[in-house]
């Protein structure tokens, strides 16, 4: 996506010239902006302490201990006492990975903090949700035997990134401004 959106910027700007290259600029950055944001950004970091979620907007630390569940049913969300968390790097799989997986993906251990041994299609680890539901669920069955972290029991932290919204308003603003004159 983004080879292609600079390959168009190179061609518009090879064919019409850079006025009409500069015209289009905040289209082009636009679709970069979007492209970043839904693709690049998001992120999961596990520790034996926390779980560091970058959604799109949003950043959110959650302690290990916090967790009470996991659910994968429609994406993967963390679930704690202070409320439901979407995690936006664990996608529910699509229909052909379900189809793809067969019985052994379904008998994988590991996946039991919670779920009573149940398995979802979004649990098996071809998929986004089950191969970041199952490093999570691992490091909660660590921590619940003792056998790493610590209790940290602050409440989750959300930061939101203004900065990204304000840049992707700006940008926005400009392609329409590009579009309407």
């Amino acid at each position: 996506m983004v080879a292609v959106d600079t390959l168009v910027a190179g061609l518009d700007y090879y064919v019409n010239g850079p006025a009409s290259f500069l015209g289009s600029l905040p289209l082009y950055l636009l679709v970069l902006w979007v492209v970043f944001i839904f693709l690049f950004k998001p992120s999961v970091e596990v520790t034996k302490d926390l779980i560091s979620i970058t959604n799109p907007f949003r950043w959110i630390q959650i302690s290990i201990s916090e967790v009470v569940d996991i659910e994968t049913r429609r994406g993967l969300v963390l679930k704690t006492k202070e409320g439901d968390f979407p995690v936006a790097v664990g996608v529910a799989p699509g229909r052909y990975t379900v189809a793809r997986a067969n019985k052994s993906d379904f008998k994988w251990a590991g996946n039991s903090v919670g779920r009573d041994d149940i398995v979802s299609p979004s649990d098996i680890l071809d998929s986004d949700s089950g191969a970041v539901a199952y490093v999570i669920r691992q490091q909660i069955k660590r921590f619940q035997e003792g056998k790493s972290g610590t209790v940290l029991s602050s409440g989750p932290i959300i930061k939101t990134d203004y900065w990204i919204i304000i840049v992707g308003a700006a940008i926005g603003i400009g392609t329409l401004v590009q579009i309407i004159s």
